[in-house]
């Protein structure tokens, strides 16, 4: 049973969805998605005939951009992603199979389509389409992501080394008073950022075990995670203040201690880096190749690696 036109304009009235179990709407929910993902894909299609075909110039429009956001008042963020999953699917039978039946998500059809848009590898991503689309359909958005922009990293070792230089040179921080409050701000590299997240995790940890242990004294065995005296958030900050409080009391000269990070690398790229051979090879499988920190953050391995 498909999702029809009349089928939608019934769920305007809210009694009719009132009337259904949880597994009636859980079916309605996967025909509605698999619906607008079909429809992404047609949407897609479209554009990409109108901007093969130079047909946007007709109605007057410079772009294809300003001819979407014109027709569909859409911002500039839904044109950019529309736009690029068109020049995806026009690039490889089997990511337009793959759109335009609605096998992979919307989101993941715009991050294939941003990755598809980096002049230095794009192009390469058809080469690995069979093995992106089922990663698609069967890993979650959050790990799709991380393993198609753990492919382009590989891919793109230049561009990678260009914008982790861009992101240690342009490291910045500062402390703003905004009325009653204070807004601490930093940014930097991956690199260093690892280290800092390290270290900030450990006083965290410190922070609820301080409030944990104050909770079991006062409550016992009817102590829960909602009965300690701060929140989340609370204890992150209170973390942070400790870092510097505890940095206070440390000689400028000392030398302390060095955190432990630990990157997660596969045998083939370490091996290349071992013998020197310069960047790894791109994977065919990016399931198979990993060069990131074990809390899941990418990094370029000549960032962190010395012979």
């Amino acid at each position: 049973m498909s999702v029809t036109t009349l089928e939608i304009d019934e769920l305007v009235d809210l009694e009719t969805l009132e009337g259904l179990d949880g597994q009636e709407l859980a079916e309605l929910f996967k025909r509605l998605e698999r619906l607008r993902r079909r429809t992404e894909g047609a949407l897609a299609a479209v554009i990409g005939a109108v901007n093969e075909r130079n047909l946007h110039g007709r109605d007057g429009h410079s772009t294809v951009n300003g001819w979407c956001r014109a027709l569909g008042r859409w911002s500039d963020t839904e044109c950019r992603d529309r736009i690029r999953t068109a020049n995806l699917i026009q690039s490889c039978d089997r990511f337009r199979d793959a759109v335009m039946s609605g096998e992979i998500g919307v989101a993941q059809a715009h991050e294939l389509g941003r990755v598809f848009a980096n002049p230095r590898c794009g192009t390469q991503l058809v080469d690995v389409a069979e093995v992106l689309v089922d990663n698609a359909t069967k890993l979650s958005h959050h790990e799709f992501r991380i393993t198609v922009r753990r492919w382009e990293l590989l891919a793109d070792l230049d561009g990678a080394h260009r914008s982790a230089e861009a992101a240690h040179e342009g490291r910045r921080a500062g402390i703003a008073e905004v009325g009653e409050e204070i807004h601490l701000h930093a940014r930097g590299g991956l690199a260093q950022g690892a280290v800092m997240t390290e270290i900030l995790e450990r006083f965290c940890d410190a922070e609820f075990t301080a409030d944990w242990e104050q909770t079991l004294a006062r409550y016992g065995d009817a102590a829960c995670y909602s009965l300690m005296p701060r929140s989340d958030t609370q204890r992150r900050f209170d973390a942070m203040y400790a870092i510097f409080e505890r940095a206070a009391t440390v000689d400028p000269d000392a030398k302390g201690a060095i955190p432990l990070v630990n990157f997660v690398i596969d045998v083939p790229t370490i091996k290349r880096y071992l013998h020197g051979s310069g960047d790894a090879p791109v994977p065919a499988d990016p399931r198979q190749r990993r060069c990131e920190t074990a809390q899941g953050s990418r990094s370029r391995p000549a960032m962190w690696w010395r012979r």
